[in-house]
């Protein structure tokens, strides 16, 4: 493994107008959750910041953003266990191209599923179902993410 080589890097807290840099300057990108209610029912605003950047993402299997990891090639989902995490770190670090491939695949996700125009899409959508399902009965689309 070329772990021994890679530099692991902890910021801390990084003023918003240098956010997008550092954002940009790395390779992989971490979104660790605990599975709680609390991070069940939230979006993680730094998601769509990290495919913006076009970086493959190290998430918890946790909340709505687990869907996103099930249609698209953006990152690598894992559980709450240690090793998973390092074994996921190690496979995009040994694979180089890997790494390529889904920075490639999360940026095109962000400026597709995630811009303004697909979301407002979306939400039109799910008014107009809401709306018809007063004459019908049912919602007719009933998966929004798309």
């Amino acid at each position: 493994t070329k772990l021994g080589k890679a530099k692991i890097t902890s910021l801390g807290w990084i003023p918003r107008e240098d956010y997008n840099t550092f954002l940009c300057t790395a390779n992989i990108l971490f979104l660790p959750m605990i599975d709680n209610t609390r991070n069940r029912g939230k979006w993680p605003m730094k998601f769509g910041d990290f495919l913006a950047a076009g970086r493959p993402v190290i998430a918890s299997k946790v909340g709505d953003i687990v869907g996103y990891f099930d249609k698209s090639n953006i990152g690598i989902l894992v559980s709450d266990e240690v090793e998973q995490l390092q074994k996921s770190i190690i496979d995009l670090i040994d694979n180089p191209e890997k790494i390529e491939k889904m920075s490639e695949e999360a940026r095109k996700f962000a400026e597709n599923q995630l811009s303004w125009n697909h979301q407002a899409q979306l939400l039109s959508d799910f008014y107009s179902d809401v709306y018809k399902s007063k004459h019908k009965g049912k919602i007719i689309n009933e998966n929004i993410i798309k």
